[in-house]
């Protein structure tokens, strides 16, 4: 799926020119991973269409990737395969000499583990709160202690209700974009 169709956007002064390869492929970060998606940035090809369709086409051809998705705007790319296929990745991604990686996935994925490690330990305060609270309670101390965990646990809870709604309407906002852009695609196909 193209995701790249805003008719100002022109590509960013490359040393070589936009959709021209180099020897030296552009590097690509991961930024997010997950056992079936990665979203990778190429930041010194950012605006370059003409790169990021080849890229496009190539990715494609890949047995590994079922799915490639790009923003050539933001200079962006999310690839789908499957959980088996995770190991290929890297060579599949590197193999048409298009890009490089710029550090090792597992590197991404022990960064990706710390901010599973926090949301672990809110949910670990979240039950030793409510675990003395309800202790507190039953010793029929209502007022200092019992209170203070209390007001703790509501705003631990309204804390994470927060970040989900902001995630749900991040995910929103995503497939509302890429709505938008099937649509203006159909519309050019169809001239």
């Amino acid at each position: 799926m193209l995701d790249a169709t805003l008719p100002d956007a022109q590509p960013e002064a490359h040393p070589e020119g936009p959709g021209v390869v180099s020897e030296q492929p552009p590097v690509a970060r991961v930024v997010h991973r997950t056992a079936e998606r990665w979203r990778l940035r190429v930041p010194a090809r950012k605006r370059d269409l003409p790169y990021f369709i080849g890229l496009y086409e190539a990715l494609r051809a890949q047995p590994e990737i079922h799915e490639v998705t790009i923003n050539p705007v933001t200079g962006s790319l999310l690839v789908w395969f499957a959980p088996a296929d995770a190991a290929a990745l890297p060579d599949a991604l590197t193999r048409d000499g298009l890009l490089q990686l710029a550090d090792r996935p597992e590197e991404s994925a022990a960064a990706h583990a710390f901010h599973v490690s926090v949301n672990d330990t809110r949910i670990l305060v979240f039950l030793i709160i409510l675990a003395l609270s309800a202790y507190q309670l039953s010793k029929k101390q209502f007022l200092a202690p019992a209170l203070t965990l209390s007001l703790y646990l509501i705003d631990l809870v309204a804390g994470l209700k927060l970040e989900r709604d902001a995630a749900a309407r991040a995910e929103q906002a995503a497939g509302c974009l890429d709505e938008q852009v099937a649509e203006g695609a159909a519309e050019r196909a169809a001239e």
